[in-house]
């Protein structure tokens, strides 16, 4: 089964970081109909054909998704849009 993994260091406080995810979150999830919801510091996020969290912390925000075969075909795109989210708003 295809999965992303991603993972990114950061210098912003937890609050910043986790306001950063939510706002990557916002993104990803209108682009992909995806739904979300906070549990603690994890970000739980999925649709059909993908199951992943984004995982904050004081030093480092990681993604970890579990892709369905068919999902996986896109892998690429959604990689892309995910890392770019997080260049613009983890500064």
């Amino acid at each position: 089964m295809p999965s992303i993994n991603i993972e990114r260091q950061h210098s912003l406080s937890l609050k910043k970081a986790k306001a950063a995810v939510d706002e990557v979150a916002v993104k990803i999830a209108e682009k992909f109909q995806m739904s979300t919801e906070w549990d603690g510091d994890h970000l739980k996020f999925s649709r059909k054909g993908v199951d992943g969290k984004i995982i904050v912390s004081h030093e480092h925000v990681k993604v970890d998704a579990e892709l369905s075969f068919m999902v996986g075909l896109i892998k690429g795109t959604i990689e892309k849009e995910i890392n770019g989210y997080l260049d613009k708003v983890l500064v």
